[in-house]
């Protein structure tokens, strides 16, 4: 792994190995990363293996949502 994300060009495929490696490590079949943005949203930032509707619904969630990466959101406040 290490040697795959110092050969990354840029975060995102960064990012992409770590998913994919996390992934592989766990034998999960789905997962995302992702990151705090400036307003405190969790933003996905990278994926495998989960559905367009599923990206669509999560891609963003605030701190006001009601579903469990919403409540993780306000718990890093």
């Amino acid at each position: 792994m290490l040697s795959r994300l110092a050969n990354a060009s840029d975060l995102a495929e960064t990012l992409d190995i770590g998913v994919r490696d996390l992934l592989a490590l766990h034998g999960a079949e789905m997962g995302d990363a992702q990151l705090v943005g400036k307003d405190g949203a969790l933003v996905i930032v990278a994926a495998l293996g989960v559905s367009r509707a599923f990206l669509k619904t999560f891609e963003r969630v605030s701190v006001t949502s009601g579903s469990v990466c919403g409540r993780a959101a306000r718990d890093l406040k």
